[in-house]
């Protein structure tokens, strides 16, 4: 599972989590605007619901 972060400015703006690596950068470039910054980190769920963060798998700056 992985969580998306996208950044303008410094400031968030969206965050999502998606089951596939190539469904969660098409949707952060559908919502995201050129010069956000993406962060996209595998993550897991535990049995209580909780989200944990393994590590930041991608990090890039959006062109469209």
């Amino acid at each position: 599972m992985y969580r998306v972060t996208i950044y303008k400015d410094k400031r968030l703006i969206a965050t999502f989590l998606e089951d596939l690596m190539s469904v969660a950068v098409g949707k952060a470039q559908r919502i995201g605007n050129k010069n956000d910054e993406v962060y996209i980190h595998e993550v897991i769920k535990s049995a209580d619901g909780f989200i944990d963060e393994l590590e930041c798998v991608m990090k890039y700056t959006l062109e469209n």
